[in-house]
């Protein structure tokens, strides 16, 4: 085996994959976040002024994975499944974040290695988008099933897209 410095190109695609992984697995902390407010806090459509749930959410924002995935298990907000999926998540994501680099730098030595690692953040971010996927679905059939309708909530997405890009 044949030991080399990253070269530059390399070092490009191995920070672009841990961006883009970062930026993914925030999106499945902001929608549990979101689904653990709805399901613990509000529970009930109406229950809460909009400016009470915004307080409630703008505060569970700020809280990391582990205790939202805290929430969720001891408050049955995500199905089990769904539950022990993104505990195993937050397990790689926190190596993501906290324990590839002094773990993994002299990956980046062997071709073989490295190339290991990038694949395996490229797996933490398709994991996140499945994840985030998921808990946006079940966090649509529990408003569905407070009176929201679907065709509402895709019409103010898609509002909401449109005014962000401008239009």
């Amino acid at each position: 085996m044949e030991r080399r410095q990253i070269n530059e190109e390399e070092l490009q695609r191995l920070f672009n994959l841990i961006g883009e992984a970062i930026w993914h697995s925030q999106h499945v902390e902001q929608a549990l976040h979101n689904f653990v407010t709805l399901k613990r806090d509000i529970k009930v459509r109406g229950s809460v002024t909009p400016a009470e749930g915004a307080q409630l959410l703008e505060k569970k924002q700020r809280k990391p994975l582990g205790v939202s995935l805290k929430a969720s298990r001891e408050y049955g907000v995500l199905t089990i499944l769904l539950q022990e999926r993104t505990e195993a998540f937050k397990e790689e994501r926190n190596w993501l974040i906290h324990w590839c680099v002094p773990s993994n730098s002299a990956d980046l030595y062997l071709d073989t290695t490295r190339f290991a690692l990038m694949e395996r953040i490229k797996r933490l971010s398709n994991e996140a988008r499945t994840i985030h996927g998921l808990i946006a679905e079940e966090i649509k059939e529990f408003v569905c099933s407070q009176g929201i309708s679907k065709k509402w909530i895709m019409e103010t997405a898609m509002e909401t897209i449109r005014k962000l890009k401008g239009e």
